[in-house]
């Protein structure tokens, strides 16, 4: 290799780092797409390393190193919505319209006060409509209804048409409900 290639796989070497690294802060920020744009132009960058190291001989695969390092993006789960606690997250993956996943995350604090409030609502009455359980909440207007999808699949709320709600067992949704954080996947 002569010193315009060394100093180009360095070059290359430097931007692959750099994206791998503004990845992870895009996923840290829930920042998907970009982060697995980001992380998909260092695998490309990658292919590109191996090429030059290897003379030019070769495919343009990735190297292996970065299966070992955990930078490759997790398989997605087949069922969705799909629901899992990510440190003090609850996270959810939904199917989009254009056929690819979004992820959204409802933090700990909002989940116990969500909790609280449908407890509540489950000591009034055995059905609620979804404003009489999220207007009284100071959170984003997303979070109840990644809640309410949560708590339909965890089997503890039916939802017997758009906006309405019953408990499966009123009397004991308290207590099923504050098992629920404990009882989801960990990633």
């Amino acid at each position: 290799m002569n010193s315009r290639q060394a100093e180009l796989v360095m070059t290359l070497e430097k931007a692959k780092q750099g994206m791998m690294a503004c990845s992870q802060a895009a996923a840290l920020e829930s920042q998907w797409d970009r982060s697995q744009n980001l992380l998909q132009w260092a695998r490309e960058l990658d292919g590109m390393l191996m090429g030059l190291k290897q003379n030019g001989v070769g495919t343009l695969q990735p190297m292996e190193s970065h299966a070992a390092h955990g930078s490759a993006p997790k398989p997605r789960p087949t069922k969705l919505p799909y629901f899992y606690v990510d440190g003090n997250k609850l996270a959810k993956i939904g199917p989009s319209r254009d056929g690819t996943t979004y992820e959204h995350r409802v933090t700990r604090e909002h989940f116990d006060l969500m909790i609280t409030r449908l407890s509540t609502l489950s000591q009034e009455a055995k059905t609620f409509e979804t404003p009489d359980f999220a207007d009284d909440l100071d959170i984003p207007k997303h979070e109840p209804l990644i809640m309410l999808a949560m708590l339909e699949d965890q089997k503890l709320l039916i939802n017997v048409r758009r906006g309405r709600w019953v408990f499966v067992d009123a009397n004991t949704f308290p207590a099923s409900a504050q098992g629920v954080w404990n009882s989801l996947p960990r990633q």
